[in-house]
């Protein structure tokens, strides 16, 4: 299905929202080319790659052993991962729930008993389906929003029914909090730094996989999901098998998941800490329920996870000892998530997280009113009230009085409450969890499963709030990726909490209570509410491309039909003459001399020649390389000027000396060269050709590339270069935005 949607919207870049698919393919170009780890960098000639490119590896190798053109490559691997990511989810809360079945049934291992307290039939492949669809297909409430907007302005604006792109802007959905001031430091602030002058920021990122994969971009964190999920499904199997396992089989899991937890680091480093945290907590779990004297408990545990740790390092120790990670430090986060906020984005997970809390605990929960009388008698008669046993008042008391703490401490401060409901459910959390240890049907593995994915996502969401990455851009990266890991994380717990409600008769029709039936009506809404994003939001994605109307898994065939205009020069680009320039450089040029064009901002076509060839360019989009080049961010303004320098400069031997400082084999002058640097500069080009120290190597009306024979460096040509006929006629319905 989702090769389809890809077919659909294959473009490797737009002008408009065409996203960092540019920088991906540009890198995966570089891995591909790259003869030794780590890659050159195509962006910064004479540079590698300072950025987790493991993941770029991965496809890379696929690549490589099919033989697959690249620009048709990157359109199945995204497909690839979002295959790979619902049948992990499927495959991880399937586990979970034939686990617990055979468990309660009494089954011998592998048969599917009935379930209980239901006549709904609906066993551990329902629980993965869901899971499947949880994680990976359905959107977060802002596509109901949309909806209801719509409606709503319809009914009492006035304003003409909306149109079906209005009801679907897949792009808001991942922008769910709204720009925000920085929090004025408070009573309970009073630790914190000066934070300075009032600052807001630009609408934070908001992602979930579902928008992740349908926008395309292949980057760090989408080919991270399926490993973190392959994490998961092995630390389950550690957890649920140590118990009865050998030492063998503990050892060649544990070493399978310390080198999947290790990847991440490469792939996507900010899923490494939570990924590993979840990897020894699950580890935990499975040696609690191992047999064995305390002593040897805690021994095989800090044997696990210290071995654990230290592989996860040393098996890409070659990638670390050339990864530059420019200072990592953490701050006090200077932005609160409002609640309603939070909700639209997680509201459906959090609704199964309490109900999960309020089920486990509904004996405590409905004696609460009797309590409250009982409590009102005994101001009466207080000698003839009957005092609850401690161990049972203690934790409800505790509860109770960490939510007025918190109630009383931000009635004043409104922009803490997410905050404070994430801690109250934490807690809650906690009493749970002690109350199913207690109990025989809460000592497993797979039970302790949900409620550790469910509270590690609830801290990450938590810490969120309090503490964002050093020099970040607000707190936009922070929240982006640790989002995406609350979703996934969250999206499992859910999945596993949906089956055990409803192995629990939680959605029996029959004697159905009011309490019972608001809350399956609720859920009802909000799932069939998740959907409208998938639904509406694919159709506005497909239809946000350049109007070729063709139907192909090659990213690059939009070349051959469209142009736009240059958002800095207003100057009319039609791809089709580089387009086949960059054609003639894949077939002839080998290995990976340096090609000079045109140094744009980004998200303009400045370097496609890099990023559809591979081959470096001296610079590409500067805020990227500043990224990834904090300790001498200057030398990119240098790049900068010399690339001006070069193309502008009507001073012959000033351009032959700073190309032969980057080593230049290759100069494109294209039409996004001649709208950015004066003609006068241009010129002294063809008189490098017309003194012998330059040659027109390919040509086409559109396009000139000249060789470089100014420094005695050879062509990098499979074959002598020579100029190619002109090309007499554009190609015909050409699409201009």
């Amino acid at each position: 299905a989702f090769v389809a949607l890809k077919a659909a919207n294959p473009d490797l870049w737009h002008f408009y929202r065409g996203g960092e698919k540019p920088m991906d393919f540009a890198y995966l170009n570089a891995v591909l080319r790259s003869t030794t780890m780590p890659p050159y960098d195509p962006w910064y000639a004479g540079g590698y790659l300072n950025y987790y490119y493991f993941g770029q590896f991965i496809v890379a190798t696929l690549i490589r052993a099919t033989g697959i053109l690249p620009s048709v490559a990157y359109n199945l691997a995204i497909p690839l991962l979002f295959a790979l990511t619902v049948t992990a989810a499927y495959s991880l809360v399937f586990n979970v729930a034939a686990g617990l079945r055979r468990l309660r049934s009494g089954n011998a291992p592998g048969a599917d008993g009935p379930a209980f307290g239901s006549r709904i039939p609906w066993g551990p492949v329902g629980a993965g389906l869901f899971a499947a669809l949880f994680v990976g297909v359905i959107g977060n409430l802002d596509g109901i929003a949309q909806v209801v907007k719509g409606t709503w302005d319809l009914l009492f604006t006035g304003a003409a029914f909306p149109s079906l792109e209005y009801l679907s802007d897949f792009w808001r959905s991942s922008r769910m909090i709204p720009s925000l001031p920085e929090v004025t430091p408070s009573a309970l602030t009073f630790w914190l730094p000066d934070l300075g002058n009032t600052l807001s920021i630009s609408p934070h990122i908001t992602e979930f996989p579902y928008f992740t994969f349908l926008f395309a971009d292949l980057h760090a964190h989408l080919v991270a999901i399926p490993f973190t999920l392959l994490s998961l499904g092995l630390a389950l199997s550690l957890a649920v098998g140590l118990k009865k396992a050998g030492p063998a089989w503990t050892g060649v899991v544990a070493l399978v998941l310390a080198g999947t937890v290790g990847s991440l680091w490469a792939i996507n480093s900010w899923d490494y800490p939570t990924y590993l945290i979840m990897a020894m907590g699950l580890t935990g779990i499975g040696v609690l329920m191992w047999d064995g004297t305390p002593g040897r408990k805690v021994l095989l545990f800090l044997s696990l996870a210290v071995a654990m740790g230290l592989l996860s390092y040393l098996l890409f120790l070659p990638f670390h000892a050339s990864y530059q990670p420019y200072p990592l430090g953490f701050e006090v986060s200077r932005w609160q998530t409002p609640l309603l906020n939070f909700m639209g984005v997680h509201g459906l997970f959090i609704l199964l997280v309490a109900a999960f809390l309020a089920y486990v605990q509904r004996d405590a929960l409905w004696a609460i009113p009797g309590r409250i009388a009982s409590l009102g008698a005994a101001m009466r008669v207080s000698r003839r009230f009957p005092v609850p046993r401690w161990p049972d008042r203690l934790p409800w008391m505790g509860l109770a009085g960490a939510a007025g703490l918190f109630i009383a401490a931000y009635l004043a401060a409104a922009q803490y409450w997410t905050s404070a409901f994430l801690v109250l459910l934490l807690l809650a959390l906690g009493l749970t969890a002690g109350k199913l240890a207690r109990q025989e049907a809460g000592k497993n593995a797979y039970m302790a499963f949900g409620v550790a994915l469910a509270a590690m996502a609830l801290l990450v969401a938590l810490g969120v709030e309090f503490v964002r990455v050093q020099d970040d851009i607000g707190r936009m990266n922070t929240q982006f990726k640790f989002y995406v890991q609350v979703w996934v994380l969250l999206a499992l717990a859910s999945a596993c909490i949906l089956w055990f409600l409803k192995d629990q008769g939680v959605f029996r029709m029959e004697r159905l209570s009011i309490v019972r039936g608001g809350f399956l009506v609720v859920l009802a809404l909000l799932v069939g509410s998740s959907f409208f994003y998938t639904i509406l939001g694919t159709r506005d994605r497909l239809a946000d491309r350049f109007d070729t109307g063709s139907f192909t898994l090659d990213g690059a065939h939009y070349m051959s039909t469209t142009g736009h205009h240059d958002r800095t020069t207003g100057a009319l680009i039609e791809h089709h003459w580089d387009y086949q320039a960059i054609e003639w450089l894949q077939d002839n040029v080998q290995g990976s001399p340096v090609v000079l064009e045109a140094h744009t901002d980004q998200y303009h076509w400045g370097a496609r020649i890099a990023n559809y060839t591979g081959l470096p360019t001296v610079l590409g989009w500067p805020w990227h390389q500043t990224q990834q080049r904090m300790k001498y961010a200057d030398a990119i303004q240098d790049r900068r000027r010399d690339i001006r320098t070069i193309y502008a400069t009507e001073d012959v031997g000033e351009a032959l000396g700073l190309l032969e400082k980057y080593g230049v084999s290759y100069i494109v002058v294209g039409q996004l060269e001649r709208s950015y640097y004066p003609a006068e500069g241009l010129e002294k080009f063809e008189a490098l050709v017309e003194s012998g120290r330059g040659e027109v190597v390919y040509e086409n009306p559109g396009t000139r590339i000249y060789g470089a024979l100014w420094y005695n460096r050879q062509v990098q040509t499979g074959r002598p270069p020579v100029a190619v006929p002109l090309l007499a006629d554009p190609p015909p319905k050409l699409q201009t935005s």
